[in-house]
């Protein structure tokens, strides 16, 4: 990964396809844990697409990181507070909302909620605060709101490109990366192809079209490869979140797999739309945007909600009617709190300009 800046050309379409990825994806996941809060006996059929929607994210975030860090004029402070304020914006307002719902909710509910908690609650917000709850074996996240799991893989992603990016020293680099790979363990390493498949798309998307000759043919196998190994081979070599040693990274092979099908799809995709615009309407556009960019907090508060609204329900979680009226609800609240929490971020990207002010980085 050295020397990895560089000019990245993207067609007007693809960020706009990248968009509508964001959204499927996190759709996905919210109406497969609607199916796992409110009829978990159907829950292992949609199971394995919500973990594949999960590295669609990695790829995607890999991708666009990248881009970020890409631009003219950013240096390890600047890639630092955006990483941070972006991240910490979301996370925080979810885990204390968590924490507010899992108390009221037990209040409301004892015998449902201690029948989930699995101990050290307190221990299991604040470790997730610091992005640590699923570093080697452990799996720590507030058991109300397990999407945090795919978060410590995140921030420590992010740690990696930035020491890559921005200590110059080789041995300092290679010091620190090792250090990271200690304090983090096998599980988030081994889904790191997964991001870098993203970041590596969006690195070299620019000669994709001159490997690819014909991008609709190889947009529409990509894709179809991903529903393959998702709905076939979606447990190589373990179910992920089965094995103790790998948990949600048990699947790295199919995880692996998947992740260079969708980094294969967004190159043809570009190539595809060299000069095309598939979104004429900039207000469409701009809509599209908005709601991809509210998929984050969707991500993260929507679960907690919905546990939530099952334990005070009781009996009226078995009629359909309610059951789609409060995962709207839900939905909508999600985007409620998001939109609220982002507007929050000048805030944490100040807090963290100050704080990472006095901090000098090793040459």
């Amino acid at each position: 990964m050295q020397n990895i800046k560089q000019t990245t050309p993207f067609s007007s379409s693809t960020s706009v396809f990248l968009d509508i990825l964001r959204i499927f994806s996190a759709l996905v996941v919210f109406i497969s844990h609607v199916i796992q809060v409110f009829r978990p006996e159907f829950f292992y059929l949609i199971s394995a697409y919500s973990h594949t929607a999960v590295i669609v994210f990695f790829v995607l975030s890999g991708h666009v990181i990248f881009q970020s860090a890409n631009r003219p004029g950013v240096d390890w402070k600047s890639y630092a507070v955006a990483r941070l304020s972006k991240l910490y914006s979301i996370v925080f307002p979810a885990i204390l909302l968590t924490c507010v719902l899992d108390y009221v909710g037990e209040r409301a509910n004892p015998e449902f909620y201690q029948s989930l908690f699995r101990g050290g609650e307190g221990l299991r917000y604040l470790i997730s605060v610091v992005f640590l709850q699923n570093i080697w074996s452990m799996s720590a996240s507030p058991v109300t709101n397990g999407p945090l799991w795919s978060l410590s893989y995140e921030f420590w992603y992010y740690a990696i490109l930035g020491i890559v990016l921005f200590v110059k020293n080789r041995k300092y680099k290679c010091a620190i990366l090792i250090i990271v790979t200690m304090i983090v363990g096998l599980p988030i390493i081994i889904l790191l192809p997964c991001w870098l498949a993203g970041l590596y798309s969006s690195k070299y998307i620019h000669k994709f079209g001159g490997l690819c000759k014909w991008p609709l043919v190889t947009l529409s196998i990509s894709l179809l490869f991903v529903l393959f190994v998702t709905l076939c081979f979606p447990h190589i070599p373990y179910h992920a979140g089965v094995n103790r040693k790998l948990n949600y990274s048990g699947a790295f092979v199919s995880d692996w797999t998947i992740a260079f099908f969708v980094a294969c799809a967004i190159g043809a995709f570009n190539s595809l739309t060299q000069g095309v615009s598939i979104v004429k309407n900039g207000t469409r556009n701009n809509l599209i945007r908005r709601i991809a960019d509210l998929t984050f907090p969707l991500y993260l508060f929507h679960y907690p909600l919905l546990v939530f609204a099952y334990a005070v329900m009781g009996n009226n979680c078995t009629v359909p009617a309610i059951v789609i009226c409060v995962s709207i609800g839900v939905l909508a609240s999600s985007f409620a709190f998001g939109y609220f929490a982002e507007k929050s971020r000048s805030l944490y990207r100040s807090l963290f300009t100050i704080l990472l002010g006095k901090f000098v980085i090793l040459k």
